[in-house]
């Protein structure tokens, strides 16, 4: 700052030094008013520096408010199928945003006390909080990963006189291996918001009882364990499920027309769970080809999971003659609908098709099953 101001001091009394007292002087006052301007300028540059670097360097983010929270504990008698049906719904339109699939891997049924299988779904306790502590782990991968597969799995691993015991795990399947290996970091680092969250999660783990938080980087996933009372109540009505009734007179065929595997062998497990058999997997090309040449089959019923994206392919040329079948043959087509833009898109271009969505309960699943014997059972 003084060497310039030393450096136009200079130049002023080399270009006045044959002129006159009054423009010299002139000069000089010039000269102080730059000076004045260069400190004020350098003061405001410091102070902004100053408190830049402040901020650069403060001290990593005080979670100790987490502590002082109340979690409000909300008691009562509740149906867990009930529960994970609204919760499913939820998750297909959060599926939407990054284009996401979240597919269920549901078991409630376990050995009792006396070594027998058996089905419960009779729970006293807070689903609510069991839900969010779900959602919170299943929102932290759905809201930074595009275009992936989630496995959302319960299972009923144990019941015993006043407790049912629950394993909650959420497998991740996505192309986008470094941005999920930069979210796994990002949970343990004491300076993101992901660690935050985490640190709020477990806090509501402690009001659950048995719940414990399991973490496998290598296998890409996360749960935890849980327990919630049994409701004793032997006249309540969530104690019985719809049961599957098999009366048929003609075969029925099942096909999964799709082109994810993961999405394939989800369904196909759940059609051998209902004691029904996967007839084959087709390609778009395989599934266009085999409704023409099975349609004119009347002693056969040919029922079609199919994937949305297959159906928008098809929409401008395979529209009317899917419409066709499906009413005057023995052709049954279920749409199987990612997120809301997919059940958007079929209920206003295929209104003819009925729409599976994912993730699905158990119950849902049985009751498109029920659904398909129950239409065809006379035929």
């Amino acid at each position: 700052m003084i060497k310039k101001a030393l450096f136009l001091l200079l130049l002023c009394n080399s270009l006045y030094a044959t002129d006159t007292i009054h423009h010299i002087f002139t000069a000089s006052v010039l000269i102080c008013l730059i000076l004045v301007v260069i400190l004020i300028s350098n003061t405001i540059n410091i102070k902004k520096h100053k408190k830049t670097t402040s901020i650069k360097t403060q001290n990593p983010t005080d979670l100790s408010y987490i502590d002082n929270q109340e979690i409000i504990v909300k008691t009562r008698h509740f149906d867990i199928r009930e529960n994970l049906l609204y919760f499913f719904k939820t998750l297909n339109y959060d599926a939407t945003k990054n284009n996401n699939t979240f597919l269920p891997d549901i078991n409630l049924e376990a050995e009792n006390t006396d070594g027998k299988l058996q089905k419960f779904f009779d729970l006293q306790g807070d689903p609510e909080l069991v839900i969010s502590a779900m959602n919170t782990i299943i929102q932290i991968f759905n809201q930074s990963l595009h275009n992936s597969t989630f496995i959302i799995k319960l299972d009923m691993f144990g019941i015993d006189e006043n407790e049912v015991y629950f394993d909650f795990a959420f497998s991740i399947y996505t192309s986008n291996t470094d941005k999920l290996e930069m979210i796994m970091e990002q949970m343990q680092d004491k300076d993101s918001k992901l660690y935050e969250k985490m640190v709020m999660l477990k806090k509501s783990l402690t009001y659950i009882k048995g719940s414990e938080i399991t973490i496998d980087k290598e296998e890409k996933v996360i749960g935890f364990k849980f327990m919630i009372p049994r409701c004793l109540d032997k006249n309540s009505i969530f104690s019985k499920s719809t049961p599957i009734k098999h009366n048929i007179s003609k075969p029925i065929n099942i096909y999964i027309a799709h082109d994810d595997t993961l999405i394939i062998q989800n369904i196909r497990t759940n059609i051998e769970k209902s004691s029904m058999r996967c007839n084959g997997i087709l390609s778009l090309e395989k599934f266009i080809d085999f409704t023409h040449n099975s349609a004119s089959q009347l002693n056969t019923t040919n029922v079609f999971f199919v994937a949305t994206s297959f159906l928008k392919r098809i929409a401008s040329t395979h529209r009317q003659s899917l419409y066709t079948m499906q009413v005057e043959k023995n052709i049954k087509i279920f749409a199987i609908a990612n997120n809301y833009s997919e059940v958007d898109y079929i209920k206003h271009s295929f209104g003819f098709v009925e729409i599976m969505m994912l993730p699905y309960t158990n119950e849902y699943f049985d009751i498109i099953i029920n659904h398909i014997l129950g239409k065809y059972q006379n035929q």
